[in-house]
């Protein structure tokens, strides 16, 4: 099993299209207090085919966005996950468009349903 599936498995992520680069601590402090957190950082992309808007095959790689995730803990350091997504440009109708997972809403940093019971 490589490294990249065990972050998964681990924090429990089943999209294909992510993936997982390293793992690092990170303790800030701030006014004498530690605060320790695992940083994960990961990259989604896959290709698309068709335009989301107009339909046509125009679509190029046009950079990466990045996402700052909070995801779920039950114990121990906070987990924020660096996910730099795929952006995409469409020659024909000049509309821009990202790549989407199901791990966080669209223009959301972190999924509303793993902080209902917190």
């Amino acid at each position: 099993m490589s490294q990249s599936n065990f972050i998964a498995q681990l924090l429990e992520i089943k999209d294909p299209n992510i993936k997982f680069s390293k793992v690092e601590d990170l303790k800030p402090t701030k006014k004498g207090i530690v605060f320790h957190f695992k940083v994960v950082h990961a990259r989604l992309s896959y290709q698309l085919f068709h335009c989301l808007n107009c339909g046509f095959e125009s679509l190029i790689k046009n950079g990466i966005t990045l996402t700052k995730l909070r995801l779920t803990t039950l114990n121990g350091p906070m987990i924020l996950m660096y996910l730099r997504k795929q952006r995409y440009f469409c020659k024909s109708c000049q509309i821009t468009c990202g790549a989407h997972t199901p791990i966080v809403e669209k223009n959301h940093s972190y999924n509303r349903t793993q902080f209902c019971c917190l």
